[in-house]
């Protein structure tokens, strides 16, 4: 597959994918990515929203077919998820679609429950025996 697009945006002026140079810029800053990283990227961008194959992105990352077994692809995208995650914590880019493949979308990460502790229950008092009163006879001084 030829590419013959400048530059491709993933989330207009804040990430984009030169696939030229095979750079990432991020806020117009270049970033570190693996030429391995910018073709997932890439593809992915290039097929927004649209729910690619493992396969795919094998082949079009590493041009020959995938291996059986092989995890390559579910490595580069946990590795693209964590560099994307450190300059966008608030958003989400890369979806899985479990035994299908992998989307890109853009969107805000949700925000998390607001954190309160687990309801417990009040704490019940058992008591097994009188408590020791030593003014008070005992049973057998009693009887």
């Amino acid at each position: 597959m030829a590419i013959t697009a400048e530059s491709v945006a993933v989330l207009p002026g804040a990430l984009e994918v030169f696939p030229g140079e095979h750079v990432v810029r991020v806020r117009g800053q270049v970033e570190r990515f693996t030429r391995l990283e910018v073709r997932v990227l890439l593809y992915l961008a290039l097929h927004r929203d649209r729910v690619i194959s493992r396969e795919q992105l094998f082949e079009y990352a590493w041009e020959q077919p995938l291996a059986e077994g092989s995890r390559s692809v579910d490595v580069y995208v946990r590795r693209l998820r964590s560099k994307l995650a450190r300059f966008f914590p608030e958003w989400t880019f890369i979806h899985t679609h479990f035994g299908i493949g992998y989307r890109l979308a853009p969107e805000p990460t949700p925000a998390p429950a607001a954190s309160r502790p687990p309801a417990r229950s009040p704490r019940r008092r058992v008591v097994l025996a009188a408590p020791y009163d030593p003014k008070r006879p005992s049973t057998e001084e009693t009887q």
